[in-house]
């Protein structure tokens, strides 16, 4: 049952360093969550606390908590990365992106949660945007570390129209590594009209085996209507998209798991 009346209270972990508490890590559902980024040299706030906010956890992946998925049950990591800040120089291409450094960290806390006792197998790595764009990185690099990946809007390096030269650059050469993995067992959501990255751009993922592509339109998905206020990159945290794409999210854990069994 999709669960619109649930409580609007958010878990006490959301946004903590320490793990959430696990009743159970071997019958764990991990959805490790990682919201956007905004500029490179600016810190990224952490909403995890906040209901459906910008830099926090969707409602459509809240609604996730606590469902269960035969005898596991889904637990939520609203978690806030500890880097804020990239330290990449376009000019000369030198330091590391905070994409990058944000792609490490997700790293680091899932090899936490597995040392817990959470089986890599039931871990998903669920992002917004360039919490998305980190999570298909990690995932394309070390394919182990987790079940599948949950991508809603992935983007990275701001958005296409006025992308500077050496951003381009980079996210071409991001791009390209991501390409390079013979397998990458994902769902990406791309949105029509998005700023960042049209589901044209984002083509190139379908081509790898184990990516699902799931384009959806930006003002009324399967006859409910989009609230006009939500930009289209935002639209995992449009009602229209809450009220469709649930189901969907469940099912693809459903039968992820069972294709890991």
């Amino acid at each position: 049952m999709t669960p619109w009346a649930a409580a609007q209270v958010l878990p006490a972990h959301y946004g903590q360093s320490e793990l959430p508490p696990l009743d159970n890590p071997g019958k764990t559902i991990l959805l490790l969550f990682s919201h956007g980024s905004g500029q490179e040299f600016v810190n990224d706030p952490c909403e995890m606390q906040k209901y459906n906010a910008a830099y926090g956890v969707p409602a459509i992946v809240h609604d996730l908590y606590g469902q269960a998925v035969g005898d596991l049950k889904i637990v939520v990591d609203g978690y806030c990365t500890p880097t804020r800040r990239g330290y990449y120089n376009m000019n000369d291409h030198s330091g590391d992106p905070k994409v990058m450094l944000r792609a490490n960290d997700i790293e680091a806390r899932a090899r936490s949660f597995i040392a817990a006792g959470v089986p890599a197998k039931q871990i998903f790595l669920v992002g917004h945007s360039a919490g998305g764009w980190a999570s298909l990185m990690l995932k394309a690099r070390n394919p182990e570390l987790a079940n599948s990946v949950i991508a809603f809007a992935p983007a990275f390096a701001g958005q296409r129209k006025g992308r500077k030269p050496g951003w381009e650059w980079l996210h071409e050469k991001y791009a390209g590594e991501i390409q390079k993995a013979t397998r990458l067992d994902a769902m990406v959501f791309a949105i029509e009209n998005d700023a960042f990255e049209t589901p044209e751009h984002l083509k190139f993922l379908s081509a790898i085996p184990g990516v699902t592509q799931v384009v959806v339109p930006d003002n009324k998905i399967e006859q409910v209507a989009c609230d006009s206020s939500t930009s289209s990159h935002a639209l995992v945290r449009n009602p229209c998209f809450r009220h469709t794409q649930f189901d969907r999210l469940k099912q693809y854990i459903e039968q992820r798991l069972q294709d890991a069994q």
